[in-house]
């Protein structure tokens, strides 16, 4: 009986050994051909709560810095887009249609103007940081604008909205936002001319937005649309915050504001400013 149990027990040490040997020998192989276990996957920026309190600071209320597009003339950044043919031929359609027969632009019909126009205004907006998400809250038209950030790609078929599907990303700490899908109905205003061109569905906006200074967020717009443009047209736009409570935004009730219209959709009341 003794005999045997120290013989069971020889058996057990030799299995142990003999997988302990196996082991080691796939280890080695395993090394030799470059195997290795696959590494968790890098946490995107903001893709956490945890995250999202290392990215920039973009607390508080930001206001343009030019005073918005009635300051400008239209267009907040400055700067003209170079047109195809048939962008100049909709331009002077959408000249005459302003200026000759008063037609009006949708804002003055309580419309909002959908990207990229909308980032243009003297009202300021917030942005709200969430896990894979940046919120753009305007306080024009009180206008939300979500960019996913969470590594998703763009919709094969984009549902067409007011300011469109933002895909963005981080460079960094610039935030890199890519817009398509701007339905038709919204105009794109390249000029003095406030009722804007028709674009096409070619519309493509390319944003990089970030700090300049501790309290200035610069947005370089990138504006493509090959039916119109002859190449990409760039604008910088420049956005001072304000952290009291009086700047922060606030509700916007469009109708409160409207412009009495007669029968056919024109203003009855039309805004001149004072002579010089």
């Amino acid at each position: 009986m003794r005999e045997a149990a120290i013989s069971g027990k020889g058996r057990k040490r030799s299995c142990k050994k003999a997988l302990a040997a196996t082991v080691a020998i796939a280890l080695l192989a395993a090394g030799s051909t470059g195997w290795a276990a696959p590494s968790r996957p890098t946490a995107r920026p903001g893709a956490s709560w945890a995250a999202i309190a290392r990215l920039p600071d973009w607390r508080g209320a930001w206001y343009l810095a030019t005073g918005g597009q009635f300051a400008q003339g239209g267009v907040a950044g400055g700067g003209s887009p170079s047109l195809t043919p048939a962008g100049v031929a909709e331009l002077k359609r959408a000249d005459h249609a302003y200026f000759d027969e008063g037609v009006n632009p949708p804002l003055q019909n309580c419309l909002p103007d959908g990207m990229p126009h909308i980032m243009d205004y003297a009202f300021p907006m917030e942005l709200y940081f969430q896990p894979g998400k940046v919120v753009v809250y305007l306080e024009a038209y009180g206008q939300v604008r979500w960019i996913y950030t969470d590594g998703r790609k763009h919709s094969e078929d984009v549902p067409p909205s007011y300011n469109g599907e933002s895909i963005g990303h981080w460079e960094g700490k610039t935030l890199v936002v890519d817009t398509i899908g701007m339905m038709p109905e919204t105009q794109l205003v390249i000029s003095k001319n406030f009722l804007g061109v028709r674009h096409s569905e070619r519309l493509h906006v390319t944003e990089r937005i970030g700090l300049s200074a501790p309290d200035t967020l610069q947005i370089v717009t990138t504006v493509d649309d090959p039916v119109l443009f002859a190449a990409p047209w760039t604008t910088t736009k420049t956005y001072h915050r304000k952290r009291d409570q009086l700047s922060e935004v606030k509700e916007y009730v469009c109708s409160n504001n409207r412009e009495p219209l007669d029968k056919n959709g024109k203003q009855t009341f039309q805004f001149n400013p004072p002579p010089k």
